[in-house]
């Protein structure tokens, strides 16, 4: 197969105003933007009934979950799913979970999440703040990109950790901790090493067994355009595969291949000497699969 190419972003970070995305922020700023409101204009804390950061944070995320565009308008894929007659207007599914995390990978608007869940995470399973503090700033030296600073660097991972994991701390905003969007996808954990000065993360890989195989193929045939077929390796490796920014172990992925065949005659599972691949997935509408899942 092809090798995927991964497409060349300037880096961008900060914007999100030290704020992580509540959970209900998706919706309310979908239905801020498709009422015909802007968000610059003079009422829009009072529409949106929050603080001037806040308003900036919610324009953040919107455009980090590729939900608005550069021109702040709504893309035709969220208003399938977030309109009040949509496929999940709140977020109820883990499956919309999955797919903003997906989103937010893939559209490299936030560029910290792009490096952690890709290019970090097929080098540590385990890793301290300081230490992805320096590996980012390093990867930028590498482009010789220095529109940044390390105190940009250093809040960006503080607000890509409470997305992901709670606080634990008797000093934490409760309602930071309950309302931060993607803390239910536990792909970020908190561990506990004797000893040591810092707080330790561990990358929560596991089979998944809660990412519906629609939204694995979903995100399989949107990394892997027009492929007839992709293996096991690719999807555990590539930039983007839902092996590698899910947190997926080896059977877990398996077993979302195998599902997969399972439920669509055309797509054929097969363990060739070791060398598992799924194949017909050319003939598949990516939106359609999605479709089947938000019907059942």
């Amino acid at each position: 197969m092809k090798k995927v190419i991964k497409d060349k972003v300037k880096p961008c970070f900060s914007g999100h105003e030290t704020f992580s995305c509540r959970t209900y922020w998706p919706k309310k700023g979908f239905e801020f933007i498709i009422n015909n409101n802007k968000f610059n204009d003079n009422d829009a804390l009072v529409k949106l009934g929050v603080g001037k950061n806040m308003v900036s944070s919610i324009k953040h995320w919107l455009k980090s979950f590729c939900i608005i565009d550069k021109d702040d308008s709504i893309l035709p894929f969220w208003k399938i799913i977030l309109d009040d007659k949509g496929c999940d207007p709140y977020i109820e599914n883990k499956g919309t979970l999955w797919l903003l995390h997906y989103f937010i990978v893939k559209t490299n608007y936030a560029s910290l999440y792009n490096y952690v869940f890709n290019s970090y995470r097929k080098e540590k399973i385990e890793f301290v703040k300081s230490h992805l503090v320096k590996y980012i700033i390093m990867q930028l030296e590498l482009l010789e990109f220095k529109n940044f600073t390390i105190n940009t660097i250093e809040k960006d991972v503080n607000v890509l950790l409470k997305n992901y994991c709670y606080s634990n701390s008797v000093n934490a905003n409760i309602e930071d901790d309950l309302s931060s969007l993607l803390i239910e996808l536990e792909l970020i954990e908190k561990s506990n090493i004797t000893g040591s000065s810092e707080q330790h993360y561990t990358f929560g890989i596991s089979d998944r067994n809660d990412i519906p195989w629609q939204v694995f193929l979903y995100s399989l045939l949107d990394t892997f355009k027009n492929e007839v077929s992709v293996d096991l390796h690719s999807i555990e490796t590539y930039d983007n595969s839902p092996g590698l920014i899910f947190c997926m172990n080896k059977s877990g992925i398996i077993y979302k291949m195998q599902e997969v065949a399972e439920n669509i005659a055309d797509v054929v599972y097969k363990n060739d000497a070791g060398i598992i691949t799924l194949s017909g997935l050319d003939l598949l509408d990516k939106n359609l699969i999605l479709g089947q899942y938000y019907e059942n």
